[in-house]
């Protein structure tokens, strides 16, 4: 049995491949005789989208994931990528072999066409300030605004915080007030301390929180 040439149309949606089941579970081998009639499924997905951009910086030492993706579509791709628990991941390794500046380059996904920006920025200078003092006043969020070039923010700590006491976005650090009024006192201060990479080593920035 010969693959058919025209591949199926369904609006909104992109084929993956046919399938023994209509769960998409088993792909059809259509290399293999068949001596009866048989039913084989079309298997759909939503698309990914015709493009992303990104930036880099080579002072990052972190493998950059593209987009998720099913684990059964196929891959095309002129630049090496993997897949891991179906995420596309370009890694670290090849990412320092691309050309300072705008790279572009497309990855085919089943029957769509994925076109990829990355920006590779030189190595950026580190965040040198590393000591900050806020104030928190009762019924407002704390708020700390950071430039940390293109490192990467990891987390926020202080005793039993979780990430649903604090948010950051676009460099604004913001602290809920009801997780400061369950730990501040007029005796004392908090100290938190704020994680980001640097050339492949953590690096810190202390939050000195006082009433």
């Amino acid at each position: 049995m010969s693959r058919p040439v025209t591949i199926p149309q369904r609006e909104g949606y992109i084929f993956m491949d046919w399938y023994m089941d209509i769960d998409g579970i088993t792909r059809f081998d259509f290399e293999t005789p068949i001596g009866d009639d048989i039913t084989i499924f079309a298997k759909w997905r939503l698309p990914i989208g015709s493009n992303r951009s990104f930036k880099y910086s080579l002072n990052s030492s972190f493998d950059l994931i593209l987009f998720d993706v099913d684990h059964e579509s196929r891959l095309t791709s002129d630049v090496e990528v993997t897949t891991l628990n179906g995420q596309v991941i370009i890694e670290n390794e090849v990412i320092k072999t691309f050309n300072v500046g705008v790279n572009t380059f497309e990855i085919q996904v089943d029957s769509e066409v994925v076109l990829i920006k990355l920006e590779i920025t030189e190595v950026t200078k580190p965040y040198v300030i590393n000591v900050h003092s806020l104030t928190f006043k009762e019924g407002i969020d704390v708020t700390l605004q950071l430039e940390l070039f293109d490192q990467i923010f990891i987390s926020l700590s202080h005793n039993e915080m979780t990430t649903d006491d604090y948010t950051w976005d676009n460099g604004t650090l913001t602290i809920t007030a009801t997780y400061l009024e369950t730990v501040l006192t007029d005796e004392n201060n908090v100290v938190m301390i704020l994680q980001y990479m640097l050339d492949s080593n953590y690096s810190s920035i202390f939050v000195t929180i006082k009433k």
